[in-house]
Parts: C-alpha cells; sequence; structure tokens
C-alpha cells in the first residue's frame, strides 16, 4: 500500500536567496505533485509570503515554535535548525520524507516511489560507508560516479550483535561549551551511544522516516533528554539518525546511499569539472546537490563549468 511522502525544509529570512532557487528547481522536478513543508520562525512567515507570492504550489508553511517544542532563541541558530529536523515528525503529514536545506537544489525529478522503503522494510535511512562530499581525495565516490564501484553489503552496516546504549556517559556535554570538546569529538558520540565501531555517513541529506524518528525521540526521552539536549551533546541530527537506525531499527530499516551530492570549497568544484562531472552525469546516481551556502559564491555547479 502506497504511504504518505513529501519533502521538509528549515529556513529563515538569511537564506531566502538560495531558498528560491531550491523552490525553482522542486517545482521543476516534481512530477507527482509531492507537498514540501517549509518551516519558518513564526516572524517570517508574512515576508515570505510576500516574496514567494508566485512559489506556492505544492507548498505548506508552519512555523518552528508550533512544533519544535524549545526555546530556539537558546540555542544557535545551526543548532535550532538541527531541532527542528528533529522534531519535524510531529508537523508532518509524510511517514517518509527527504529533508532538504536552503542551500539544496533538485537536478532531476524525484517521484513517491525513491521516497517510500522497498520490500520488506519500514523505514529509509541513508547511511552508508560512502561519504557523498565531492573531494579529489574522496576517490571512492569518483569511482561512484564513474560506474566503477561494485555496490555490495560492505558498504552498509551489519546486523548489530547487541544492542548497546551508552548514552549516560555523554549527558554531561549538553551543559559544556561546543568548543570544549570540540566538533570532531562530538560527531563520534551518536556512534559511541549504541557501540558501533565504524563511522556511518548519514549526512549530507538525509530521508526520514517518521515512525523511527518518533522511536528516537522517545529514546532520548528515556534519558530525559529533549531534542534540544541532543543536539547540544552532538550536532549531528543526521547522524542520531543513521546511528540509532542501524543499531535499534536494523532489521525493519532499508539502507541507502545518500542521493544527496555536497560541495563544501570552491576548490571541489574545480576538481570536478577537471573530472568533466557535469549535472547530467550527476543525476544519474543523485537526486539533490548541496552547495555550502556560507562558503560557495556559486549558487548552482554548472555556474563554473563555462570557466576557463
Amino acid at each position: 500500500m502506497s504511504t504518505n511522502v513529501g519533502f521538509f525544509c528549515k529556513s529563515y529570512r538569511g537564506d531566502f536567496i538560495p531558498l528560491r532557487q531550491l523552490l525553482e528547481t522542486f517545482h521543476a522536478h516534481n512530477p507527482e505533485d509531492l507537498q514540501l513543508t517549509l518551516s519558518l520562525p513564526d516572524n517570517d512567515r508574512v515576508l515570505f509570503e510576500s516574496a514567494f507570492s508566485e512559489s506556492r504550489r505544492n507548498v505548506r508553511i508552519v512555523a518552528d515554535e508550533s512544533y519544535c517544542g524549545e526555546d530556539l532563541s537558546r540555542f544557535p541558530g545551526w543548532h535550532a535548525q538541527q531541532i527542528c529536523k528533529l522534531m519535524s515528525w510531529r508537523v508532518m503529514e509524510a511517514d517518509h520524507y527527504a529533508v532538504l536545506d536552503s542551500d539544496c537544489y533538485l537536478i532531476r525529478d524525484i517521484r513517491r516511489a525513491d521516497l517510500e522503503p522497498t520490500l520488506i522494510y519500514k523505514n529509509v535511512a541513508c547511511a552508508s560507508y560512502l561519504r557523498t562530499v565531492l573531494k579529489p581525495e574522496n576517490s571512492n565516490l569518483v569511482r561512484y560516479l564513474r560506474d566503477e564501484l561494485t555496490i555490495g553489503p560492505e558498504l552498509f552496516p551489519a546486523e548489530p550483535t547487541d544492542i548497546v546504549d551508552r548514552l549516560s556517559d555523554f549527558v554531561h556535554l549538553k551543559d559544556l561549551p561546543q568548543d570544549n570538546p570540540g566538533a570532531v569529538e562530538r560527531s563520534d558520540v551518536p556512534m559511541k551511544t549504541f557501540g558501533r565501531k565504524r563511522w556511518l555517513y548519514s549526512q549530507p541529506g538525509q530521508i526520514f522516516s517518521a515512525a523511527l524518528l518518533r522511536d528516537l525521540l522517545s529514546f532520548f526521552g528515556r534519558h530525559n533528554l529533549t531534542a534540544g539536549d541532543a543536539i547540544s551533546i552532538s550536532p549531528w541530527e543526521y547522524n542520531w539518525y543513521g546511528e540509532f537506525a542501524a543499531t535499534h531499527a536494523y532489521r525493519d530499516t532499508e539502507f541507502r546511499i545518500s542521493p544527496f551530492l555536497h560541495f563544501q570549497e570552491k576548490k571541489d568544484l574545480e576538481f570536478a569539472r577537471q573530472q568533466k562531472f557535469t549535472e547530467e552525469t550527476l543525476q544519474k546516481k543523485f537526486w539533490v546537490i548541496q552547495m555550502a551556502a556560507r562558503h560557495l559564491a556559486e549558487p548552482r555547479f554548472e555556474d563554473l563549468l563555462g570557466a576557463d
């Protein structure tokens, strides 16, 4: 039986320039009229409705404050964004949904079947051992784009032999400054919490299954933690989701290589150009390109292709 599927994006007025591109490509590559739920601070809703009056088709607007359950003003902006994503199941009308950032744009059509789990699975998690950030040193991704990488079980998590819960070892981190310890050490916390030994790549983009996300938040609740607490401990919302799926929901979850391709720096775009990659090349493996809006002047990958 078909399930409800869709898209979720957390944005705000400071990201309205890249958001316009995202919405343009969403409309261009949404042949089945799936719904995008766009979450904005309540104070930004009127501005959005004025600035984007022509881009409202299949877009549902919700206020962050209506569902996130936190005083978001207490958190840095990038933490608040992640909290909204973890709590998005409260406001979504979809069972499975792709989570988009404002600096994403679609490069191919996305259909219902792309977002639903297949066969016997109940959930989807984009969590594998292939990192989908294009860099010169990421040779496996280059091979993947050239159809030279064998896709087998070794690229995905193995069934856990036991279920571990070490979250109590890390609860104290929520009350420490974010640079003590820093981002690298904190990024390992979800993996260590569930007793896994090898890093899963659950970034840069994700497909959430609402039931699995609810279970993750129930897990935090059993430790008397909120979504905000979890992000204060380790600000990697997709890592929490992927590592939880790989342990607590392994048999019910279809693990996939992320359909999001991320560019972080100008030199990475230049490397892709040297490899003669084009959006036509990339769309054979990826649905979405995500440009690091705070670090790249180029809003699209192909903006660089005509350069000398």
